[in-house]
């Protein structure tokens, strides 16, 4: 076999093994297999718990012929794609030498489970890893234009771009080295790696505009809807694909609004999620884009003006940031959590303020947090960012008053749902934040979305600060040491 020949049949092999690994998740889960992504996450984002995840590796090991004891890959399983590294890396380990081996080439080494090895073939034009790119992540062509910065245009963290690079190298036998998936900000930038000679340095990339193309979403519509108190407002509630931004959405579409569903890491949940209110007899429209992106922002807001002509309700409940100790957040984490949670709240509310003038007024929420003026484990670097969210209320409140628009804040305390439980230390925890509130029993996130409702209905209350905790900020502990 010539060496051209092993490296597309590599190339080949890799492409059944994850077609096998997609369809086997697939057939035991009853999931579309377009929400079976690389970058999925098996439990947070799939809900694919241990029981099922052992179903699946039984599966796995029956179709593959794997023996039962297997040594564990040096990967951890989070993902659909760490589960298709870990098969390609047992069945290299397994497999036996080639029959006729190329006298001029070394042999292809097996796949690692951490980074596939470059194969032996051209570099493939841009245009091909475009379409690996939109292949892999699922997202629309007209949104993967070079100058789309690969973190804060399009969504993709460091797994995720790790899975790009793997899927580029396993699709296309480029030859991108093990660093691209940190060094590569851009698409352009993944695309002069790729083409550049081996050693050296990659061509500049000409700066451009992010162009990013209207969402085009489909409004799902009910038959009829009974008058409510929220009939014929349009409300948008950011971060709303899941959690307690799912809840706010869905009690506000019961109340009768027309709900603008946003999300962006978890895009399918948030189509989900408008479905889901649809066939509850309310009405929604999902608007995918980053709040923290301020391209994004414009368009989520001028596609709102576009079908409905203007906003009634903004509540800012995206939120990013690092639960952590102070030792352990780094400049980069403060950026991201003020992007998305207090320059987003800004920009968002001067372009929600446009729509709402339309209108007469309109009300805008912020969601907060408790520990924004009290110390929380964990909370270090979000503390402080929500009482930035908290200050800034105040002056949007005076500055966007003027024109009837009201601006308050919900500050929450611990939250029961599934994002208080990936909370670091919860089991511990949780009983204590339950010792301090009188009923013994944390708010739970439909609680919130009241709180947040009465703020959209209260015409005396403008810069304040509500706060909803059950309590449990009033009494004084001795806290733990």
């Amino acid at each position: 076999m010539t060496p051209s020949n092993q490296a597309a049949a590599s190339v080949a092999a890799a492409r059944d093994i994850r077609d096998v690994v997609v369809s086997v998740i697939a057939d035991v889960t009853r999931y579309p297999r377009d929400i079976l992504l690389l970058e999925a996450d098996l439990e947070e984002e799939l809900g694919i718990d241990s029981v099922k995840r052992a179903e699946i590796f039984a599966v796995l090991r029956t179709r593959f012929e794997l023996p039962e004891t297997t040594e564990a890959a040096p990967i951890e399983l989070r993902t659909v794609g760490n589960v298709i590294s870990a098969v390609e890396y047992y069945l290299g380990a397994a497999a036996p030498p080639p029959a006729e081996a190329p006298a001029p080439a070394p042999p292809v080494r097996p796949a690692s489970p951490v980074a596939l090895e470059a194969l032996p073939a051209r570099p493939a034009p841009p245009r091909g890893i475009v379409d690996v790119i939109a292949e892999t992540t699922r997202y629309p062509r007209e949104l993967l234009v070079p100058a789309a910065n690969l973190e804060e245009d399009l969504g993709f963290d460091g797994v995720q771009r790790s899975a790009i690079v793997a899927a580029i190298r396993r699709e296309l036998g480029v030859p991108l080295g093990d660093g691209a998936a940190t060094t590569a900000r851009t698409i352009g930038d993944l695309m002069a790696l790729a083409t550049a000679p081996a050693g050296a340095a990659p061509p500049p990339i000409a700066p451009a505009p992010v162009a990013i193309a209207p969402a085009r979403p489909q409004i799902h519509t009910a038959h009829s809807v009974a008058a409510k108190p929220f009939l014929g407002r349009v409300a948008l509630v950011t971060g709303s694909g899941h959690g307690l931004g799912k809840t706010i959405a869905c009690e506000l579409a019961r109340l009768g609004a027309t709900v603008v569903i946003n999300s962006f890491h978890a895009r399918q949940l948030g189509e989900e999620c408008a479905e889901a209110i649809v066939a509850e007899g309310g009405r929604a429209v999902h608007l995918w884009g980053s709040v923290a992106n301020a391209t994004h922002l414009q368009s989520i807001f001028g596609e709102i003006g576009d079908r409905f002509g203007g906003l009634d309700f903004f509540i800012s409940n995206a939120s990013n940031g690092i639960f952590a100790p102070l030792a352990d957040v780094r400049p980069e984490d403060w950026d991201k959590a003020f992007r998305t949670n207090v320059v987003a709240l800004h920009q968002g509310s001067l372009l929600a303020a446009e729509l709402m003038r339309k209108q007469g007024g309109g009300k805008i929420v912020a969601l907060s947090a408790n520990a924004s003026q009290r110390y929380v484990e964990y909370f270090g670097c979000m503390g402080p960012v929500k009482a930035a969210v908290e200050c800034l209320v105040r002056y949007l409140a005076i500055e966007l008053g003027g024109d009837n628009i009201q601006v308050n804040a919900v500050a929450a305390g611990p939250v029961l749902g599934d994002l208080l439980e990936k909370y670091p230390d919860f089991d511990r925890l949780r009983p204590m934040w339950e010792s301090t509130v009188p009923r013994r029993r944390l708010n739970s996130e439909q609680e919130i979305a009241e709180a947040v409702t009465f703020l959209l209905t209260a015409s005396g209350m403008n810069g304040s600060v509500l706060l909803v905790d059950a309590g449990g900020s009033q009494r004084i502990t001795a806290g733990p040491r």
